[in-house]
């Protein structure tokens, strides 16, 4: 722009030349002949990068109070949710009390849910038919792929915020899990990914103190207690170590009661209004006091 604004400003002076006494038009005129002042340039120039910001969805997050948010639920479907310390298994005391929380929620709420052990898998995009989410849920079985991959599920999770949920509104994660984060992303990028995208992360360890057995009684399941307490602190939400169905059923209760979540402010259309008022601006200037005379 400054270039153009150069060439346009040479190629004025050009035209200018036929004329033989500025001094004697501008007298007659009471009009400013090649007006050298900047600042039509600089109104410019803010306008562009004004449009630029507007076109790239412009925004940032803030921790606040959302009036509403959305959820995505997501279960560790690994071969460890078998452990019967829970009855039957924790794989379905998980998918039963998920369905009850999703009983809790406003008929509007957007839910999404996904499956994830090794590898991860969307059950439920973002949507307020809560059947389809309840249907999902009960679903969820058992992933045949070894590991478990809570960066990936996180990962995941926030791009289906990004995919089909609304930016005005708070983005929760449930992630529910018993065992450690093996295979995938590393939790700490996938942690700062969901960061940058406003997700808050409530992270729900399911396991008792005394663990369960699983693959015959052969193998016993180890909850990392510290890593999903520091996913949940450095996300803003909260960490909950269940030990017993009724603590998960609060577990639940205090996610929805809690109101507070990272929030995106859109400030496109704020952009836009402040080019519209300096395109009115631009055009009284260059009309009235920098307006060239040829």
């Amino acid at each position: 722009m400054i270039i153009l604004d150069h060439i346009s400003v040479g190629w004025t002076k050009k035209r200018a030349l036929k004329f033989a006494n500025f001094d004697a038009i501008s007298q007659a005129t009471r009009q400013v002949f090649l007006p050298k002042s900047l600042i039509p340039l600089i109104i410019r120039m803010i306008i562009l990068i004004l449009i630029i910001f507007s076109a790239t969805g412009f925004g940032f997050w803030y921790d606040g109070y959302a009036s509403d948010l959305d959820y995505v639920i997501a279960v560790d479907a690994s071969g460890s949710m078998l452990a019967d310390d829970y009855e039957p298994n924790r794989l379905e005391m998980a998918k039963e009390s998920a369905v009850a929380f999703v009983d809790l929620l406003d008929a509007k709420t957007n839910v999404g849910v996904i499956s994830f052990a090794g590898t991860s898998f969307i059950s439920q995009v973002l949507t307020d038919d809560k059947e389809s989410v309840k249907e999902a849920i009960d679903s969820i079985e058992i992933i045949n792929v070894g590991g478990t991959g809570i960066g990936d599920a996180i990962v995941l999770a926030s791009n289906v915020f990004s995919i089909s949920g609304d930016q005005s509104k708070g983005r929760s994660l449930v992630l529910l899990t018993d065992g450690q984060s093996n295979v995938g992303i590393e939790t700490d990028d996938a942690v700062d990914y969901a960061v940058d995208n406003g997700v808050s992360i409530n992270t729900i360890g399911i396991g008792t103190e005394e663990g369960g057995s699983f693959v015959s009684g052969l193998a016993i399941s180890q909850l990392d207690a510290e890593k999903l307490r520091g996913i949940a602190e450095k996300t803003g939400g909260k960490f909950y170590l269940i030990q017993n169905k009724d603590e998960l059923e609060l577990a639940y209760t205090d996610i929805f009661s809690s109101t507070k979540a990272r929030v995106f402010f859109d400030a496109r259309v704020y952009l836009l209004i402040i080019v519209f008022v300096l395109l009115i601006g631009e055009w009284v200037l260059s009309s009235t006091r920098y307006k060239t005379i040829i």
